[in-house]
């Protein structure tokens, strides 16, 4: 089952709000069954939660649970609405297959995106680097993005400028020579600028040529576990033995713990202390004093 989220249009105003409430939720669902199990992730928070279940039915829950039986076999988007009374809310969606699961497609609509990092003036510029992943199926291909705003493009690698900065949901579908098809839909959150911000999509050949001052992709970085409790590792590859700069940034740009390490060429462990951080969203920034690369992780402290 492909994972497809989406969440409210915020300008960075709202930022604190937003990062105080959750809407996201898990599925249980037994193959071919169906009944549906909706469970909340935050199991802290009071409010109220209201799931759009995709097919004209709304429900209500004051825990975040909900347990619902289908009258029909198919693909349902379920959107959920929480308030916590308080002034915050926050919306996730998500998908479910039910009856019988649908046989893989032959083609694969996917991407992945970062906004650029300026580690020279330790700030997000108003760039964001979206590389589409489709795969397979037989070619010529059709491209139809949805970026979010009301805006569309048929381009395989289209350019698009955004008024306002905060978070969109970009869905990309794709379909091959055979009538293969495919979407995949995703949301990217740009944040610590006044301003609009330009989407520039790329294929995966282009990434390393995008500039060390924006933000290089580093092979195997990973932040783990992702959210983070009192500690977490950062694990990564470097090119060669040097000495970086570790950076943790909160969603208003303020920088909250900074530390330098020597790593050695090859893979490298790195403990990371989280402790002291409040709860919430952060960026962490790695880079080396020689400038040769530089990364940007985004997780969750809880």
């Amino acid at each position: 089952m492909k994972k497809i989220t989406t969440l409210m249009i915020a300008l960075i105003a709202g930022f604190a709000s937003w990062a105080q409430c959750d809407a996201t939720f898990g599925i249980y669902n037994t193959p071919g069954s169906m009944d549906v199990n909706i469970y909340a992730d935050s199991t802290v928070q009071t409010g109220t939660w209201v799931y759009d279940m995709g097919d004209s039915s709304v429900v209500t829950s004051i825990d975040g649970h909900y347990n619902y039986t289908y009258g029909a076999n198919g693909t349902y988007w379920i959107c959920c609405t929480f308030n916590d009374g308080m002034g915050c809310t926050d919306s996730y969606c998500d998908s479910v297959v039910i009856g019988n699961t649908p046989p893989p497609p032959t083609c694969s609509s996917d991407f992945y995106w970062w906004q650029a990092y300026d580690s020279v003036n330790n700030t997000f510029s108003n760039v964001v680097y979206l590389v589409n992943m489709a795969s397979g199926g037989v070619a010529p291909f059709t491209y139809a993005w949805n970026f979010g705003d009301g805006n569309t493009s048929n381009q395989q690698y289209p350019v698009h400028n955004y008024s306002q900065v905060g978070n969109y949901a970009i869905c990309l579908s794709i379909a091959d020579a055979n009538g293969c098809a495919d979407t995949y839909c995703d949301t990217i959150s740009v944040v610590v600028k006044s301003s609009g911000f330009t989407l520039n999509v790329i294929s995966e050949s282009q990434v390393a040529s995008v500039g060390i001052e924006n933000e290089e992709v580093i092979s195997l970085t990973s932040l783990y576990p992702n959210p983070v409790n009192a500690s977490a590792t950062l694990e990564f590859n470097a090119i060669q033995n040097t000495n970086v700069d570790v950076t943790i940034i909160d969603i208003s740009g303020k920088q909250v713990n900074n530390f330098s390490v020597n790593v050695n060429s090859g893979n490298n462990k790195i403990a990371v202390g989280t402790s002291d951080l409040a709860n919430g969203y952060y960026m962490l920034n790695i880079s080396s004093k020689d400038g040769s690369f530089t990364k940007t992780i985004r997780f969750a402290k809880q």
